[in-house]
């Protein structure tokens, strides 16, 4: 009962869609005003299975894989009060290549004064885009458990 709650409030929030301005941090140094015509297509949508709501205020890091095999750092955000981190890149950025987005639980349960298990959740997958498509990483995250989910669209012209 619990789970399908917080999946129906997942379904039906916005999909990439940012309802108030949020302020994103790009790894080049700059600092990004997003808004809702952005054409980034890699979004993160995160819920706290422990309070049964959207996780708030956790820090999410995106790295692409170098050609010498380390990761660089390419953009960072917060979540919103939805739990989403909408348009985390630009087009410019996000080609194809091997890329790892990191969401930072550790300080976020520290905050709610508990003691995780996991460090962080790193999910890393490859991005064919050769044509373009939208990408959406959905988590139902716990302290002792996480739930990592992917929606990748159609291409999009």
């Amino acid at each position: 009962m619990i789970l399908r709650n917080l999946w129906s409030k997942l379904d039906n929030a916005p999909q990439c869609v940012l309802t108030t301005p949020s302020t994103l941090t790009h790894a080049r140094g700059d600092t990004a005003l997003e808004t809702n015509d952005s054409k980034s297509h890699l979004s993160v949508k995160i819920l706290d299975a422990a309070f049964g709501k959207p996780a708030n205020n956790m820090i999410v890091e995106v790295y692409k894989q170098t050609e010498n095999g380390s990761w660089s750092l390419i953009a960072s955000g917060k979540t919103t009060t939805l739990g989403e981190v909408p348009d985390l890149v630009t087009d410019e950025e996000f080609g194809e290549g091997l890329y790892k987005v990191k969401l930072c639980s550790w300080a976020y349960w520290k905050k709610a004064s508990i003691t995780p298990f996991y460090e962080n959740v790193q999910v890393i997958f490859k991005a064919n885009q050769v044509v373009r498509r939208n990408y959406v990483i959905a988590a139902l995250l716990s302290p002792y458990s996480q739930t990592i989910s992917a929606v990748v669209s159609e291409p999009v012209n």
